[in-house]
């Protein structure tokens, strides 16, 4: 199953663990992801983060990177 991870069903269900591998440096609106997928997962489930957040303009617009800023 292929899904757009900012504009997820709300028909998707509920999951015990979801896996964001090198994802949130490649999407338009990380933090709307961010935001929207804990209601896909079960209460005292997990969300694993794994990112080396290599922001880049071509997938990322710089106001919208997440993290530290100089």
């Amino acid at each position: 199953m292929q899904r757009d991870a900012c504009n997820l069903p709300s028909d998707l269900g509920q999951y015990h663990m979801a896996i964001a591998a090198n994802l949130v440096d490649r999407l338009p609106d990380p933090e709307k992801f961010l935001r929207d997928v804990g209601k896909f997962i079960l209460p005292g489930g997990f969300l694993v983060l794994l990112s080396p957040y290599t922001w880049l303009k071509d997938y990322t617009s710089k106001e919208k990177w997440l993290g530290g800023k100089y």
